[in-house]
Formats: structure tokens, sequence, C-alpha cells
């Protein structure tokens, strides 16, 4: 497949290769490109290390750049085949962090490694020792001038987890936190937005995982309140979401960004944030707390107009961190500038 991005502004356009995964998160790498005039090709790998090496090889061979979409086969094979004048930059997202792939990577083929949180290249640069110059954070982009700030009257009192299926996505801590504030009025609101555990066999068939989600689903059974006062919206558009929530929940264990905080902060939800490695960075220090009696304090005592400033405090802090046009032009920079002024224009975020 072949995208001419753009057209031809002056002289030649790049020749840019996409190869990897999942292609799902490429939205504002494929309008940097678009705005560079750039031609771009797709080589899409049917897992971490399936593909078809002479399509891979034929595509390479064409690229004066690539981009390893996730650093995992792909990354690996693309580093080991690179031609000497080709340009590599390999993006990291978390689920490869514990794997054995980003110390297969030679880093001396690659021009630049990025990741999406700070605290993840700091797992690169002492598990893996990847080179620290070469390791750059690129936060993940939000549109925050497509996000819809205005609100519901019930707004005021829902509660949004987006993202659930999983035991790391802490449910129970959002439970918690709806428990302690329906304490203090009955008309607080949780909603639940996305995949149904039993739709992900990888999650459903796990015992263990099962088990838990189990658990938490007959939690809510068992508890007139709770079961009146949790909704859960299966998987689809967002922008319906924001209108209803002034709350968005980040509980989770672990999070390499945290997109949908993000989008729902964006869109002036307040933000509901528990201390985790990278939270305080990427999403700002006054909206993370250290536990969930502390999160219940601090959604109480802000209402009406306090929450509303807060919201918007919120939707300015990324407008000015993750914005999509600036991102957009670092993923210029990262892909067609030099590394050094790549590693410059990224690093600088928040």
């Amino acid at each position: 497949m072949t995208v001419v991005a753009g057209g031809e502004a002056r002289g030649r356009p790049t020749r840019v290769l996409v190869s990897g995964p999942a292609l799902k998160f490429l939205g504002p790498v494929e309008a940097a490109l678009r705005q560079a005039h750039a031609v771009v090709r797709f080589d899409r790998w049917a897992g971490p290390s399936a593909h078809d090496p002479a399509r891979t090889r034929t595509l390479q061979s064409w690229a004066e750049v690539v981009l390893a979409e996730w650093c995992l086969g792909n990354a690996v094979t693309l580093a080991k085949q690179r031609p000497a004048d080709q340009r590599l930059v390999v993006r990291l997202h978390r689920f490869e962090i514990e794997r054995a792939e980003p110390g297969r990577v030679d880093p001396e083929q690659v021009a630049l490694l990025t990741v999406p949180g700070p605290h993840l290249r700091t797992q690169m640069l002492e598990r893996v020792g990847w080179p620290a110059e070469r390791c750059v954070w690129v936060p993940n982009a939000v549109d925050v001038a497509a996000a819809p700030v205005h609100k519901t009257p019930t707004a005021e009192r829902t509660l949004a987890l987006v993202g659930w299926y999983r035991q790391l996505k802490r449910l129970d801590r959002a439970l918690d936190l709806l428990e302690a504030l329906l304490d203090a009025d009955p008309s607080w609101r949780l909603i639940c937005k996305g995949e149904h555990p039993w739709s992900v066999p990888w999650v459903w068939h796990d015992r263990r995982h099962r088990r838990w989600l189990e658990g938490q689903l007959d939690r809510i059974a068992s508890s007139d309140r709770l079961s009146r006062s949790v909704r859960f919206e299966g998987h689809g558009p967002i922008d319906a979401l924001w209108p209803r929530t002034g709350w968005v929940l980040s509980p989770s264990d672990v999070e390499s960004f945290h997109l949908a905080a993000a989008e729902g902060m964006a869109a002036a939800a307040v933000p509901v944030v528990w201390d985790r490695p990278g939270a305080r960075e990427l999403l700002g220090s006054r909206w993370v707390h250290g536990d969930t009696a502390a999160a219940a304090d601090a959604v109480l005592a802000r209402s009406g107009q306090a929450r509303q400033e807060e919201g918007l405090a919120a939707r300015a802090h990324v407008a000015r961190c993750y914005d999509r046009p600036r991102l957009e032009g670092v993923w210029r920079s990262l892909l067609l500038g030099s590394a050094g002024s790549a590693s410059s224009s990224a690093s600088g975020s928040p």
C-alpha cells in the first residue's frame, strides 16, 4: 500500500516506510509526513515477529527513512538489515519494555528511539543500557481544539473511567472512590467506558485475571447503591462521553502516558490520578493523589465554580504540553530532520 502524503512542495519527496504490527497509533505521525510531502508505504506485520521477510526487505531497500512502530521483532530486523544511508527511528510503547526485543536491537543502527513517557526513558536507559543521547521522550498528541468543553448539569457528579477490563487499570480503586463520594452525596455516578473483558479472549481466558474482574463485578451487583451508580458503556466513539463527565479517573498501577485521561482533561474534565511512575511529569502534580482517601477529599473540595476552574486548568495543561499541531512538528523533525534537532524539540515536553 502506498500513500502519497500531500505532494511535492519542492524537489523529490522523501520516501518513508512505517513497519510493524498494530499500526493504530499513527495519526499524528501520518499527518506530520503529509505536511512534509513525503511518500509513505506501510509494512504491516502479523505479530511481534510474524511478517513477510521478502516484502520487508524490498520495502526497506526502497525507503530513505524507516519508522519501526513498536520495538519488537520488526525493530530487531530493520536494524540488522539497515542500509548505511538510511535513517531508522524506533517508536517504543510500554508493552515492549519487559520483553527481550529492546535488548536485541543494535542501538548503533538506530538514529533515535522514542518513548511516550519520561519513566519509560529511565527504564530503557537502566535496563537495556540504551544510549541516552539516542532515547527521547515524545508524548502522545491530543487534539485539544476538537475536544468539547461544554458540560451537562449532571457532569458535576459524574466520574469516568476509560478502559477498565484489565486488572492494572484498577476498577477497584474507582469503586472505592465512588463509595467514598456516595457517603457524602448519593447523586454521584461512575461511567466505565470501553471493551468488556469477555470480548477480549486473552483477558477472559486468564483465570487469575478473570477471577479478579468477576470479583469487582460481583461487588457492584451485590451493592444496591453501586449497582444504581455504575454504568458500563461499550467500546466506541468517546466524544459523547466528555460533556457528561466532570471528572476523569486515572487509577492505574502503570501507564505509559494514559491518553484517555489527557483527552478528558482536554475536554475540561478534572483528572483524578493515583500516584505512579511518570504520573506527575505527564499529567501534572496538582492532580496526583497518594491514595483513594486523598483523591476523595480533593474531589469533594471542588464543586461548582471551583470544579470548572480546575477543568479549564487541566485543559490548559494539555494544550501547553500535548497539543497535536506541536507534536506533529516534533515528528517531522524526528523523522526527517537531524537527530540533534529532533532530540531538543521532543525532550522539551512538560
